[in-house]
């Protein structure tokens, strides 16, 4: 397997396994009776301008 295809592996891994952990997040709110929530993000100097832009 050359290194672009594992990290392109890799890559879909971390994608399937957040989509799942954030599906079974908005379960347990839905259960719980949750209407609304609040995000709550916070920007460091790792953060691009772009993301600044969008919150």
């Amino acid at each position: 397997m050359t290194d672009v295809a594992y990290s392109r592996a890799e890559a879909l891994v971390r994608t399937e396994a957040n989509f799942f952990h954030n599906l079974a997040a908005h379960n347990s709110y839905r259960d719980a009776g949750m209407e609304k929530y609040e995000i709550l993000a916070t920007l460091d100097i790792k953060s691009s301008l772009s993301s600044e832009i969008m919150i």
